[in-house]
């Protein structure tokens, strides 16, 4: 009879040892449940993690996170592991990635609307190019309607850096670019024709080795990019072609349209709330520090920022171009737009607006630097 006492309380207190454990255990789990996010959603990014670009949607994915408290997460994938620049839109419009980064100028035929961030010779503000861009796609239901034939929901455009073109030997002025091989992309491509020079659409992972090894001449770029590339190795001498042409591409975050609309009211308002906190301030917070740790970098190197003109050749090769571009993106956007030229006005209009008269190209920074 002792025995059996005995063992009824060493089992009983074995039986409330394993309800502990188990409540213990529960708790964990609910622990961890109560703190997953509802929607964990997938970001797509061709660049590296240490990017200005990459920086500020870091910002935007927090404010996200904060504003929904809690209820929307992210995974993000750098370096095109998930999808790369070529296939971005593509990825998106299959679901592949939820969000992702790229541009217009990337799949033109799917955003011709939108290419008119990928004119250059509107302003040299690249903030104020960004900010018109984004409230002519709040007005616009053509420009909406485009980006839903791609299955996609524009987050925000992100503005860029004013390019620079790096060259593999010295020049004096605008001129001397006729009849040299320019690696280009884009609008940029049909600026640089205007010069007289030959635009080449080589790849980043070529241009490097057709630089050094002098099949062309030289590139246009970002200074971030061309800090990221190391193009300033075999290219050092840097133009401030930007001077004239302005931003000559807008970036942009977009969702798949079919994540978008499986958000509530509440999350959608998050998301579109992060956009009005982060996107005005990518410029002055994220490109213009990341283009003055980009300019230190390429001149402890060697590399060199200059003006380039004359002027007066400047302001001829703006004003011929900017028809010509102009022109060519009127043409291409006639059937996705019943007054195309109505558009292009109104963002016209939109940029002198938002123009603070207080700006600086990314080449001027770099060379108040030297």
């Amino acid at each position: 009879m002792r025995s059996l006492v005995k063992f009824s309380v060493a089992s009983a207190a074995a039986g409330l040892a394993l309800t502990m454990v188990a409540c213990a255990s529960d708790g964990g789990a609910n622990d961890e449940a109560a703190n997953k996010p509802e929607v964990t959603l997938s970001v797509a990014n061709f660049d590296p993690e240490n990017t200005a670009l990459s920086k500020s949607f870091q910002l935007w994915m927090d404010e996200v996170e904060g504003r929904s408290q809690g209820r929307i997460g992210f995974e993000v994938f750098y370096n095109g592991s998930l999808c790369g620049t070529a296939d971005m839109n593509d990825c998106l419009r299959d679901g592949i990635a939820d969000i992702g980064f790229s541009s217009s100028g990337y799949a033109p035929a799917d955003f011709p609307l939108a290419e008119l961030g990928s004119l250059g010779f509107q302003s040299t503000d690249m903030q104020a190019s960004s900010d018109a861009l984004q409230q002519l796609y709040s007005e616009s239901e053509e420009m909406q309607a485009e980006f839903a034939s791609a299955n996609q929901r524009l987050l925000f455009f992100s503005p860029a850096g004013a390019h620079a073109i790096a060259m593999r030997e010295e020049i004096s002025g605008l001129k001397e670019l006729a009849g040299k091989s320019i690696r280009a992309t884009g609008g940029q491509s049909i600026s640089l024709d205007e010069l007289g020079a030959n635009p080449v659409a080589a790849g980043l992972g070529e241009v490097f080795e057709s630089i050094e090894r002098g099949v062309i001449a030289g590139g246009s770029f970002a200074p971030e990019l061309a800090s990221k590339i190391r193009i300033y190795e075999v290219a050092p001498y840097f133009y401030d072609t930007g001077a004239y042409t302005g931003g000559i591409i807008q970036m942009m975050w977009t969702m798949n349209s079919g994540v978008w609309d499986s958000l509530d009211p509440e999350l959608q308002g998050a998301v579109d709330a992060a956009t009005a906190a982060v996107q005005p301030f990518v410029a002055k917070d994220f490109l213009n520090p990341g283009t003055e740790e980009a300019c230190r970098v390429m001149i402890e190197a060697g590399a060199t920022f200059n003006e380039i003109g004359p002027e007066a050749d400047g302001k001829a090769w703006a004003e011929s171009a900017k028809k010509r571009l102009e022109e060519t993106w009127l043409a291409n956007a006639a059937g996705s737009a019943e007054a195309p030229d109505a558009l292009l006005d109104r963002y016209q209009e939109l940029i002198v607006e938002r123009d603070s008269g207080d700006h600086r190209t990314a080449a001027q920074i770099c060379m108040e630097l030297q």
